[in-house]
C-alpha cells in the first residue's frame, strides 16, 4: 500500500486548520506501510524553494514525522532513505531551518542505528560530507548529529527497533570515529606550528 504525499499535505493542512478529524486521519496515515516513501517525497520537494525561504511548517511536520516512523520502518525501507535525508541536512543546513535539521538528524541517526550497512562506513561517509562544506551552518549541523547521536545511544528519545548488539557496534564504530577526529585535529595544530616556524 502507498500514501499520496498530495494527501498528507492535504491533512496536514487542514489540521493546522483546527480540524480535529483531519489530525486523526493524519497519524493512521503515519502508520501505514509506505509512508516513509511519502514523507521524503514532501522533503525532496522542499528543496525547490527558494534559497531564502521561511521554514515551512509543513516540511517541520515531514522531517519529526519521517524519524517517527523510521523507528519501526521495514529495513528495505531505510537504505532508501539515507541519501535523501543526508541531501535535505545539507540543504535546510544551508537555509538555517533549525527545527527540520534536528528531526532529520534524528533520522539519519535512527538509520544508521537499525540499518545492516557497517555502521562505521556509514559515520564515516556523513561526517566526510561535513568536512567537505566549509559554512559554519553546516558544522553546526554535524555537530547537532553527533550530540543526538550520543544521546540515542544512551537514553532514545523513543522506541526504535534495534538489536543491542548494533547499538554496541555504533558506540564503537562512534568512537573510532571521534578519535579519527582528534588525530586529525592534532595533525592540523602541527602543521599550523611548523608553518609559523617556517615564517620565523
Amino acid at each position: 500500500m502507498s500514501v499520496d504525499p498530495a494527501l498528507l499535505a492535504a491533512h496536514f493542512g487542514r489540521m493546522q486548520a483546527g480540524e480535529q478529524r483531519s489530525g486523526e486521519a493524519l497519524l493512521e496515515l503515519q502508520r501505514s506501510p509506505g509512508c516513509v516513501t511519502a514523507l521524503l517525497s514532501l522533503i525532496h520537494s522542499s528543496a525547490s524553494l527558494p534559497a531564502d525561504a521561511a521554514e515551512p511548517p509543513l516540511t517541520v511536520f515531514s522531517t519529526q514525522a519521517l524519524q517517527k516512523c523510521l523507528r519501526r520502518a521495514p529495513a528495505v525501507e531505510l537504505s532508501s532513505a539515507a541519501p535523501t535525508l543526508a541531501a535535505a541536512l545539507h540543504g535546510f543546513a544551508a537555509r538555517h531551518w533549525g527545527a527540520s535539521v534536528t528531526q532529520l538528524c534524528l533520522g539519519l541517526v535512527i538509520v544508521i542505528l537499525r540499518s545492516e550497512a557497517p555502521p562505521e562506513q556509514s559515520l564515516r561517509e556523513l561526517l566526510e560530507s561535513f568536512e567537505a562544506e566549509s559554512g559554519g551552518a553546516e558544522r553546526s549541523a554535524c555537530v547537532a548529529f553527533l550530540t543526538l547521536l550520543a544521546e540515542e545511544l544512551h537514553e532514545p528519545a523513543a522506541r526504535v527497533s534495534v538489536a543491542p548488539q548494533r547499538v554496541q557496534h555504533v558506540r564503537q564504530a562512534r568512537e573510532r570515529e571521534r578519535e579519527r577526529e582528534r588525530e586529525r585535529e592534532e595533525e592540523e595544530k602541527r602543521r599550523s606550528t611548523c608553518g609559523r616556524r617556517e615564517k620565523e
